[in-house]
Order: structure tokens, then C-alpha cells, then sequence
């Protein structure tokens, strides 16, 4: 009981995330990256998956690590749990929103200039 009040509860999207997105460093030997790879895992809940589920975690887990967008990604990454159809479907609500807010402040430049076609020049 007391340890669930204090103890906060792993995000285990976020830390899957950094397990697959961690590279060799430069001057990192393979033994400390197969080290640092194995510390990262343990930080890992993993539990017994069929081939399916399986396929369907390490699919979100590359969905996630390569998406363009750093803000899309870090929006996924807030969620404690989600699968790989959450993850497409937030991800693309996401990058909708982007695109449509994009479009409107082209458009409310356009209006403006379309409006008043001279220049304001203060006195």
C-alpha cells in the first residue's frame, strides 16, 4: 500500500523507446553497449506475448522511435501504455492537427494581405 503511494510507476512506452532508439557512442566500446543495452532492458516490463502481440509491440516500439516529428513523438511517449493502433491513430491525429493549423496561418496571411495590399507605414 505504501510503496503503490510512493513508488510512480514506469512508463513503459518511454522506456521501450529508449532501449530501441540507444545507439553506440562514439568511444563507447561494444562491451559498454551491450551493457548500457541490458541496463536499459531491465527497465523494461516485459511479459509472456504471443508471436502476434509480440510483433505488434516491437512494431509500435519502431513506429515511435521513427517518426520525423519530435513532437509527435513526445505526445506518444506521455502515455503510460498504448498499443500499436493508439499509437498510429494519436500519432496521426497529431500530424493532421499540424498540417491543418499550418494551413490556417497561411491562410490568415493571405486574408490580411489580400485585404489591405498597401503597406503599413507608421509616421
Amino acid at each position: 500500500m505504501l510503496k503503490a503511494a510512493y513508488i510512480k510507476k514506469k512508463n513503459n512506452v518511454y522506456v521501450r523507446h529508449l532501449l530501441v532508439s540507444r545507439h553506440q557512442q562514439p568511444g563507447e566500446s561494444v562491451a559498454e553497449y551491450a551493457q548500457t543495452l541490458k541496463a536499459l532492458a531491465k527497465e523494461c516490463t516485459f511479459g509472456a506475448v504471443t508471436a502476434d502481440e509480440y510483433r505488434a509491440e516491437l512494431t509500435r516500439d519502431a513506429f515511435i522511435s521513427g517518426l520525423s516529428s519530435p513532437f509527435i513523438r513526445q505526445r506518444i511517449l506521455e502515455k503510460d501504455e498504448l498499443n500499436l493502433v493508439q499509437a498510429v491513430e494519436l500519432a496521426d491525429g497529431l500530424d493532421r492537427a499540424q498540417k491543418q493549423a499550418a494551413m490556417m496561418g497561411r491562410e490568415t496571411v493571405m486574408t490580411v494581405a489580400e485585404s489591405d495590399p498597401s503597406p503599413y507605414v507608421p509616421f
